[in-house]
């Protein structure tokens, strides 16, 4: 079914994945989507991973696969263990998103969720990088435009 959804695929849109998995960071899952996307898709593809939770290990493999992939963090980033934020850390600043995933991920002790709370995670995007929060709404942004071609 996912190779069939991949031959819709077209070069002027970016394809979407949220990659999930039954092993903690979704490795195997990750390893096969990627696996899949190289036997199906052009290398030159736009991809984003929606809601990224994964290793360094991940981001340099769909990097070096699809060098248009972006990775989106998500509130969850507030509960990321140290091999996540190295992963964080280790997201090319031209292809790193942030979103809400509103309405279903609280952003910390947040009763409800709304994109109004994009700059929460982008203020936990920017701990754990060690950059200002500034410099990640800005980056976010224009990556945003550039993946959307807005």
């Amino acid at each position: 079914m996912f190779v069939g959804l991949l031959e819709l695929a077209c070069p002027r849109r970016p394809v979407i994945l949220h990659i999930r998995g039954q092993d903690t960071y979704s490795c195997e899952a990750s390893a096969l989507a990627l696996r899949l996307m190289q036997k199906n898709v052009s290398p030159t593809q736009r991809i984003h991973l929606h809601c990224f939770t994964g290793t360094l290990d991940q981001v340099l493999s769909w990097s070096a696969a699809f060098p248009r992939c972006y990775f989106s963090i998500s509130g969850l980033a507030a509960r990321f263990d140290e091999v996540q934020k190295s992963a964080v850390r280790g997201i090319p600043a031209d292809r790193l998103l942030v979103e809400t995933d509103s309405p279903y991920l609280r952003v910390r002790s947040k009763k409800d969720i709304t994109p109004a709370y994009v700059g929460e995670v982008a203020n936990t995007v920017a701990q754990i990088r060690k950059e200002t929060l500034r410099e990640i709404l800005r980056t976010t942004a224009e990556n945003g435009r550039r993946l959307y071609n807005l």
